[in-house]
């Protein structure tokens, strides 16, 4: 593209909580070349997130939309049916009254946004962050749409595409894989830590194994509870973390489930739950291992991406994101889901060869610094705005 003008992309986000996506959603923006391109953001209400968009000088809209969710729950279902037009006409009318030249959708939860630039004569894309397999009929529709209104999909890993558009998987022109990346001076391995082992009265000689994410069943956090206790019995100066929280009232009861099973198994005196936290550089700079045990496939895993960036050894499941991601007895072990034995057996040999801990966390850096760069991530999103604006023009 070798005209000055600055383009104006529309981002719409399916929430205003700040998880996963919403972090690499905010990595694009604040590393966005603005000298071709103006954010617009929309959320769905007010949260978290807005004020990180505007520290970024990002402009936020509200906007009612709506919202696919994992439920059969008749009445939900309904809700979203009944408000699915008023979102498309509500956008429509966000991209005329905004000139907007290009819309990108940070989820696959939101239909809206594709049909409204559709309808508004302007280009579109998908960002697949999700793995979703359930209502299966819903899914299903929701995903033949996508592949029909988007102009591009951008899909985190290849285990989306596989998932979410298996008839499409390396067939379709229209559908990238880009993974996300991570800020490499952010996730600095030289990073000042000690500051959380301070927080939390952690003693010098302590090993640290954490958890960072959501507190949703799905992650695994059970999994992680009984491997503690196996490892208990061969270590006894091992602190087990849980980074993160739950986002809806429906989850506290799974948040007290988890502490129950944690005082069930003595582990008390050896089991942090930190809450949610926004340091988590600092966090995971002061583990020595990182776990994500995720039950059902992760997308990707940013935590993952992080934690090899600061140089620590991973262990996750072997589905989903995750298996693109780590290099099997180089960068960390993968394990099968829901496994609480093999969990503990990967993070024991760990903790026996403190070499080959260290051995597998800078091979993690030099992996990220390869394939998983923030810069490299936004310039391949750049590469297909700048095309989809030049099929405009043509």
């Amino acid at each position: 593209m070798n005209d000055l003008r600055k383009y104006k992309i529309l981002y719409i986000n399916g929430t205003s909580e700040i998880g996963g996506s919403d972090l690499n959603l905010l990595d694009l923006v604040k590393n966005l070349n603005r000298s071709k391109f103006t954010p617009l953001i929309v959320l769905p209400f007010p949260g978290p997130l807005v004020d990180k968009f505007k520290e970024l000088k990002a402009e936020v809209i509200f906007v009612d939309m709506s919202v696919v969710k994992r439920t059969y729950n008749p009445i939900r279902i309904s809700s979203y049916l009944l408000n699915f037009l008023p979102t498309v006409i509500r956008l429509k009318k966000l991209i005329k009254d905004e000139k907007i030249d290009l819309v990108h959708t940070n989820t696959t939860v939101v239909l809206g946004g594709g049909i409204a630039s559709r309808l508004s004569g302007i280009r579109n894309v998908y960002h697949a962050r999700e793995i979703v397999t359930h209502p299966k009929p819903i899914v299903w529709l929701l995903n033949r749409m996508i592949e029909l209104t988007a102009h591009r999909i951008i899909a985190m890993t290849d285990a989306v595409v596989k998932v979410n558009f298996p008839s499409a998987y390396r067939r379709n022109a229209k559908i990238h894989t880009i993974y996300d990346g991570v800020d490499l001076e952010l996730f600095d391995p030289k990073i000042n830590s000690g500051t959380f082992r301070k927080e939390f009265n952690i003693k010098p000689d302590n090993y640290v194994i954490g958890m960072v994410g959501r507190m949703v069943p799905w992650k695994g956090h059970e999994y992680f509870i009984r491997a503690a206790e196996i490892v208990t019995e061969y270590y006894n100066n091992v602190k087990f973390i849980i980074v993160g929280d739950i986002v809806r009232e429906d989850q506290r009861k799974y948040k007290k489930e988890l502490i129950g099973l944690v005082k069930r198994s003595n582990l008390n005196g050896s089991f942090i739950f930190t809450g949610s936290r926004m340091d988590i550089p600092q966090v995971i700079a002061d583990f020595d291992i990182l776990v994500l045990p995720s039950s059902s496939p992760e997308p990707s895993g940013r935590v993952i991406l992080e934690a090899m960036a600061l140089a620590k050894p991973v262990i996750a499941t072997n589905h989903g994101g995750p298996s693109e991601l780590i290099i099997e007895n180089k960068t960390g072990f993968l394990i099968p889901p829901r496994d609480s034995g093999a969990l503990a057996e990967a993070l024991i040999n760990l903790l026996r060869n403190p070499e080959l801990a260290k051995e597998m966390g800078n091979s993690g850096r030099k992996e990220v610094e390869r394939r998983f760069d923030i810069r490299n991530h936004v310039k391949r999103v750049e590469e297909i705005y700048e095309s989809l604006l030049i099929e405009k023009r043509s």
